[in-house]
């Protein structure tokens, strides 16, 4: 035989085999899934919950609620000065994103190093808060879109 049709029947085998591995890694993690969803609470699993997207720094003491009116599933909780995504209800469609006048939700992968800590706000006060469903006014002033350092002001 020739050393190429050797050569690329080794490497069909070899992409049939890997293909076998993904296939039997994904039938784990559905186990895996279903196993964590029926023995555990929702509150654990937000531990093991990525966050889609994540409110940040920005919103704190603008709160614009346009963000809440595209949303179609209902995942933002409202705070005094803040608004926060619940990860478990979060689908990732990013419809918010644009929304947001003051560009303050962004991806998981997106965030910067010193914004990785609204992950944990996000997931944690969302369970707290009361979610909110609908378009409000505030009347919040425009200054505080570009103030930075605002995590202190966080009411919980």
């Amino acid at each position: 035989m020739h050393i190429t049709y050797l050569y690329c029947l080794w490497w069909l085998n070899l992409i049939k085999l890997f293909s076998l591995l993904i296939k039997k890694l994904i039938f784990f993690l559905k186990i895996l899934e279903f196993i964590l969803l029926f023995f555990f609470d929702k509150d654990f699993l937000l531990f093991w919950t990525p966050m889609s997207y994540v409110v940040t720094e920005n919103c704190i003491k603008c709160k614009f609620t346009d963000c809440v009116e595209v949303c179609p599933v209902e995942c933002f909780y409202e705070g005094e000065n803040l608004l926060v995504i619940n990860p478990l209800e979060c689908i990732d469609c990013a419809v918010c994103v644009p929304e947001c006048p003051t560009n303050a939700i962004y991806s998981e992968y997106d965030l910067n190093i010193d914004q990785k800590i609204f992950i944990k706000i996000n997931c944690n006060l969302s369970k707290i808060w009361p979610n909110i469903k609908n378009y409000k006014k505030y009347n919040f002033k425009k200054k505080w879109e570009k103030i930075k350092n605002k995590l202190h002001i966080i009411k919980i």
